[in-house]
């Protein structure tokens, strides 16, 4: 996915040959709703969490929950203060990744486990059977 943003103006993302979205990589991205800030942290307070203005989604993963914020850059210091007991924090702008697995629910490389390598490497690997 990286590579694309680099060299595409357009991306779609499909899945099970159903087009989810098509638009520009940075509109994909900007599409999440914001960054995103992952914490590790013993009894947040979702409800709190969930009510700051600036907060548009928590998910609560297996040791970790994230949370997808506008302008994180000028907020975390809100948020963090709102949750005791923080063990990690990890900050970042989402990726087209993140982009696939919000509009599919699973990561790419899922239904692929033989696949390895770039978009690039799947590209020669098709065009050889092909041959």
């Amino acid at each position: 996915m990286e590579e694309a943003q680099l060299v595409c103006d357009r991306v779609g993302i499909i899945d099970h040959g159903q087009i989810m979205a098509l638009d520009a990589p940075d509109n994909l991205k900007e599409s999440m709703g914001g960054d995103l800030v992952v914490i590790r942290a013993k009894e947040p307070p979702l409800q709190k969490i969930q009510a700051l203005p600036y907060v548009t989604e928590v998910k609560l993963n297996e040791d970790a929950m994230e949370i997808t914020m506008k302008d994180a850059h000028l907020h975390l210091p809100e948020l963090l203060a709102t949750i005791p007991h923080i063990e990690c924090v990890e900050v970042r702008v989402p990726t087209l990744s993140d982009v696939f697995i919000k509009l599919t629910g699973r990561d790419i490389r899922e239904d692929s486990p033989e696949d390895s390598g770039s978009w690039v490497d799947s590209v020669a690997r098709y065009r050889q059977r092909g041959k």
